[in-house]
């Protein structure tokens, strides 16, 4: 097993893989001026179990894109099981009806 984290949680992320005594994988997150975001992960994940880290703090919607680029990028390196560690969840709220 492993953990990696995209930009909102990499201090909680680091502190996850000491207390659990696994290793952090740092990911290359690249973002370009047109506003697009690139993903990368340098590492195989054959078969392995991995944990992503990541809130949808400001600015949300990078966040989110974020995060499905990181779930993408560990399904290529061949992760077997994805593992979302979520400590805030934007548009979590919208959910009620009545409001």
């Amino acid at each position: 097993m492993k953990i990696l984290a995209g930009s909102s949680n990499k201090l909680l992320a680091t502190r996850l893989a000491i207390a659990l005594n696994i290793k952090y994988i740092e990911p290359k997150i690249t973002y370009f001026n047109d506003s697009e975001i690139k993903v990368e992960i340098q590492k195989s994940f054959h078969n392995e179990d991995i944990i992503i880290v990541q809130s949808t703090s400001k600015p949300i919607n990078d966040r989110l894109i974020e995060l499905f680029l990181l779930v993408d990028a560990a399904k290529k390196a061949g992760a077997n099981r994805i593992i979302l560690v979520m400590p805030y969840f934007g548009y979590a709220r919208q959910d009620n009806i009545n409001s």
